[in-house]
């Protein structure tokens, strides 16, 4: 996540635009050779959410560790190609990849006294103390970056603002929801809006339910499936998560944009702003994907209960808004991680 949105700010500075080509051209080269179907091996790839799917809090969730151990083999090596896709970024990655590890007895891969003036802000996880990051953020904001020199005007457009993991709330150990990263971010808009009389504007939203998110993890299990040693191509991706305003309505705006990429004309996703094609490339003749669908599954182990969601509740993100119904429906609702890996071997006819 930190490589893509380093990757993200380098093209803004470039260009004025996001332009992101490493995905397309590397999952061009490494996609082009491993289309022809090997029996036996999967064409299907997974992508997990973490806290709610597989963990709550420390404690490893029932289902989880025996679940996983079917999509690894006799060596503990994956056999099915699998991606954790999280909007935590309050670890480092190989921090994470080591408490996977250790989670679920598997070995996930990974892929490292004056102050100058403070170009952009990037913004990863919740504070601790949010009243000091708020008023170091707003103070950083309306005075062009150099909070210790305030100008004598509002400067607006405000400096770049870059923001990851968008949930306004998640699972943990506790009986209720935990406020996220998103519930920060409503506060920073509010404190912006009301003191400056401007909205707060987000160069980039990474993380999901964005696209990118699920463009860069659909790359991800391409070249997990290159490692592991399937030979063609992965034709339907299955979103596993606990939450209908991120894990969920970014699978279906994913799995839309797959249905629609063949589309010669330039068409928008979501938002102009939010679209991958905006985010990546406009010719996305360059991309040789072969994934046909982005399935969502929701767990009832996490934010989601049935029962107890308000549907006429709009928790999803400011920039994403407004939200189209059927986009935070999710194809299929189970139990936990268990049922949702039963549900898709036996839909893919995988044992």
């Amino acid at each position: 996540m930190v490589a893509l949105i380093r990757n993200v700010y380098r093209q803004l500075k470039r260009k004025h635009c996001i332009v992101i080509k490493y995905c397309a051209e590397m999952l061009r080269s490494e996609t082009r050779h491993y289309c022809d179907l090997m029996d036996g091996k999967p064409a299907f790839g997974l992508l997990f959410d973490i806290d709610g799917v597989i963990v709550r809090g420390k404690k490893v969730l029932p289902s989880a560790l025996a679940s996983f151990k079917r999509l690894i083999d006799s060596e503990g090596k994956f056999r099915v190609p699998t991606v954790f896709v999280t909007n935590a970024g309050n670890v480092m990655r190989h921090e994470k990849a080591e408490q996977l590890s250790s989670w679920l007895e598997i070995e996930p891969c990974t892929f490292e006294q004056y102050f100058p003036r403070i170009e952009v802000i990037i913004l990863f996880g919740e504070p601790v103390r949010w009243e000091t990051a708020l008023q170091l953020l707003v103070d950083t904001l309306m005075t062009d970056g150099v909070p210790a020199h305030p100008t004598p005007h509002l400067v607006y457009p405000h400096i770049p603002l870059l923001a990851c993991n968008m949930d306004l709330q998640w699972m943990a150990e506790a009986r209720m929801p935990r406020f996220g990263h998103g519930a920060f971010l409503l506060c920073l808009e509010n404190l912006y809006k009301k003191i400056t009389g401007h909205n707060l504007i987000y160069t980039a939203l990474i993380g999901k339910p964005s696209e990118i998110t699920y463009h860069h993890a659909h790359h991800m299990v391409v070249r997990h499936a290159k490692n592991i040693g399937i030979e063609h191509c992965m034709k339907r991706l299955y979103a596993i998560g606990d939450n209908i305003y991120t894990d969920v309505f970014g699978a279906n705006l994913y799995d839309r944009y797959l249905s629609r990429r063949n589309v010669q004309e330039s068409k928008r996703i979501a938002n102009l702003e939010r679209s991958v094609e905006e985010l990546l490339v406009s010719d996305t003749s360059v991309w040789d994907y072969s994934a046909e669908s982005c399935s969502s599954i929701l767990v009832q182990t996490g934010v989601y209960s049935k029962g107890v969601q308000n549907r006429m509740l709009d928790h999803s993100p400011r920039d994403f808004l407004p939200v189209e119904e059927k986009l935070r429906a999710p194809k299929f609702t189970v139990q936990n991680v268990a049922n949702a890996i039963d549900l898709i071997f036996h839909k893919e006819g995988f044992l």
